[in-house]
């Protein structure tokens, strides 16, 4: 066993693959080397893999402005760019941290360290008023005020 983890090709792989921003959890976890999926990087990593223009892309949680959705696509606004992939909104927002994103409408899921104002039916987001939906107003209201 002691071979079997010295120069282990696998290792060397999650570490480029993001190791190092998820601080080091994929190296250091023996058993779960090679099979690190998307649940587990969304949790301990500061970044998501979502496929668009069939190509995997690397999106900074934190340069994540709002999510938007498109019946089954998801549009990412970041604070460059906006990716759109085939996915919905309810499984992207699985794989986002609770304590830095809030789901505001059907439509819609905020990230909470981009917002520049709000009110008790629209949240500001750079240039962009994102709609607070009537089902989610107590609990986004709740989360903002404290």
């Amino acid at each position: 066993m002691a071979g079997a983890d010295e120069g282990t090709p696998g290792k060397g792989a999650v570490g480029a693959l993001g190791g190092n921003e998820a601080g080091g959890s994929g190296q250091q976890e023996g058993g779960m080397s090679g099979r690190i999926g998307p649940e587990v990087q969304a949790s301990t990593a500061a970044f998501i893999y979502v496929k668009s223009d069939k190509k995997m892309v690397r999106v900074l949680l934190k340069d994540i402005l709002y999510v938007e959705g498109l019946k089954d696509y998801v549009k990412i606004h970041t604070v460059d760019r906006a990716i759109v992939t085939y996915e919905t909104l309810g499984h992207l927002e699985q794989k986002l941290s609770a304590n830095e994103f809030i789901r505001v409408h059907r439509s819609y899921i905020i990230s909470l360290q981009h917002i520049a104002a709000y009110s008790a039916s629209q949240i500001e987001i750079g240039k962009e008023s994102i709609p607070i939906g009537s089902s989610y107003q107590k609990d986004v209201l709740r989360k903002l005020e404290g």
